[in-house]
C-alpha cells in the first residue's frame, strides 16, 4: 500500500508500505506519478474529502474502478447534491444557493425560518449556523460567508440556505461495490451548543436499532447512493430523524472523519477502510470473523473535549485509576500546551482532545465517557492572545503521550 500525502502524519506512515511526500490534492501531479510507476498500483482511495475529485479524475485516467468524475464533484459541491437528491426523490433540506447577503437573506424569507447557512464546498460542520430570526441574520451570514479551518480553505462567499431538520442527527457507514452499498454500521452523533453543528462525540452499537423501524434509513441511503450515482469506496451519508422520517443532510465519498471508522471496527470487527480499498482493487476479503475487536463489547464511542472559552491550553490531568480503566482504549491530546485555543465563531475545530471507550452498549458508553470527563482537569488560562490569534491557530500533535 502506496500513500500519496505530502502532509501524512508518522502514525500514518507507519501503517503502509513506502509513502510518497507528494500534494495528493492536485489531480495533475498525483496521475503523472500514478502512471510512471502504474504497475505498483491496483486501485486508488482516499479518506480525505479534498481529495475526492483529485481520487476521481486520477482513477479515470488510470482505468480504475472509481466514481465518475461528476459523481465525485456532486459529492464536494453541496449545490450538485441537493440536485441530485432533488432529481432521485430523496427526502431531504429544502436549498437555495446565493452569493450574496441580500440573496441569502431573501432565501431565508422564502423557506421560512429558522434556516441553516451552509458554506458550499466546505467540510467538518464548518461555518454551518442555524438563523432563527430575520434580526440574527446579518451576524450568522458573516460567520458562514467568512469561515475557514487552516488547509480546508474558504467559502469562497458560496453558500447554501437551507430548510432546517429538526431531530436526532446520525450517520450510516457504507462501503460499495460496482453501485451496491453494503451497511456496516449507524453512528449516533452529539452536537456542541447552537447554533452551530459541531459534532463533538459519536457512539456504535450495531445491536441497538436507532429507530422503531430502521428499514426507513436503509431505503434513504440506498435511494441516495443511487442519486448520487455512488459506484466504489467507502460512503458517509448523514442524515436527520425528523417527524416525517429520515431525511439526508449529505453523504460524502470517502470514510467519516473523527475516528469513526475505529468506532466501527471496534464495535462491528469490520474495517471500512480495508474493506473499501479492497474493493476498489477487485480483491475478495477473507469471512470477516464473529465479534469484535472489542473482545464481545458490542459498542463503541468517541468524546472530543474544547475550551469552555478562548484561552490557552495550560494543562491536563487524567485520574490515575481512569487512565487504566479497562473500558477506556485512548485518550489522546491534540494540541500542545501553551496552544491558544478559540471558540465558534472565531474558530472551527479547535480541539483539547479525545476519548475514546468501549462497552456493552450505547449508554454505558456515555457513562464512561461521562466518568471519564469528570476525572479529566483541563486547565485554561485567559489570554489577550487567544483574543488576537487567527482562526485555526492550534498547533496539532499526531500522538502525544496519554499522561501529562
Amino acid at each position: 500500500m502506496t500513500l500519496l500525502d505530502a502532509s501524512a502524519s508518522e502514525s500514518q506512515k507507519a501503517v503502509v508500505d513506502r509513502h510518497v511526500g507528494i500534494d495528493h490534492r492536485d489531480p495533475a501531479v498525483v496521475l503523472e506519478y500514478v502512471r510512471r510507476n502504474l504497475n505498483c498500483f491496483d486501485g486508488i482511495f482516499t479518506y480525505d474529502e479534498f481529495a475526492v475529485e483529485t481520487a476521481a479524475e486520477v482513477g479515470a485516467g488510470a482505468g480504475f474502478r472509481v466514481n465518475s468524475i461528476s459523481t465525485a464533484r456532486a459529492c464536494r459541491d453541496k449545490a450538485e447534491m441537493r440536485a441530485r437528491l432533488k432529481t432521485g426523490n430523496v427526502p431531504s433540506a429544502r436549498s437555495i444557493r446565493v452569493d450574496s447577503s441580500d440573496a441569502a437573506r431573501a432565501a431565508a424569507q422564502e423557506l421560512g425560518y429558522p434556516v441553516v447557512l451552509k458554506p458550499q464546498a466546505l467540510a467538518g460542520s464548518i461555518g454551518v449556523i442555524r438563523v432563527d430570526a430575520d434580526f440574527e441574520f446579518d451576524a450568522a451570514y458573516a460567520v458562514a460567508a467568512n469561515s475557514g479551518h487552516g488547509v480546508y480553505g474558504s467559502t469562497g462567499g458560496r453558500l447554501l440556505v437551507e430548510e432546517y431538520l429538526d431531530g436526532p442527527e446520525i450517520s450510516v457507514e457504507c462501503v460499495v461495490r460496482d453501485g451496491v452499498p453494503e451497511i456496516l454500521a449507524v453512528t449516533r452523533k452529539s452536537l456542541g451548543p447552537a447554533p452551530y453543528f459541531e459534532e463533538i462525540g459519536h457512539v456504535v452499537a450495531p445491536r441497538e436499532p436507532v429507530t422503531a423501524d430502521d428499514s426507513a434509513i436503509v431505503s434513504v441511503v440506498q435511494a441516495t447512493h443511487a442519486a448520487v450515482e455512488i459506484t466504489w469506496g467507502a460512503t458517509h451519508t448523514e442524515l436527520r430523524l425528523t417527524r416525517t422520517g429520515p431525511r439526508v443532510i449529505e453523504i460524502g465519498a470517502r470514510p467519516g472523519g473523527d475516528l469513526i471508522p475505529l468506532l466501527v471496527r471496534l464495535a462491528t470487527g469490520r474495517d471500512q477502510v480495508v474493506e473499501a480499498a479492497a474493493a476498489v482493487c477487485g480483491m475478495d476479503l477473507p469471512d470477516m470473523p464473529e465479534g469484535t475487536e472489542g473482545g464481545g463489547l458490542a459498542a463503541a464511542a468517541i468524546r472530543f473535549f474544547y475550551p469552555v472559552a478562548e484561552s490557552r491550553l495550560a494543562g491536563l490531568y487524567l485520574d490515575p485509576k481512569i487512565r487504566s480503566a479497562p473500558w477506556l482504549y485512548d485518550f489522546t491530546r491534540e494540541v500542545e500546551l501553551g496552544t491558544v485555543l478559540r471558540t465558534p465563531p472565531h474558530a472551527f475545530l479547535d480541539r483539547i482532545g479525545f476519548a475514546v471507550v468501549r462497552a456493552e452498549s450505547a449508554d454505558c458508553c456515555q457513562r464512561h465517557l461521562d466518568n471519564f470527563e469528570s476525572g479529566l482537569a483541563i486547565t485554561c488560562d485567559p489570554s489577550a492572545d487567544a483574543i488576537c490569534s487567527p482562526p485555526g491557530s492550534a498547533k496539532k500533535k499526531d500522538s502525544l503521550p496519554k499522561t501529562y
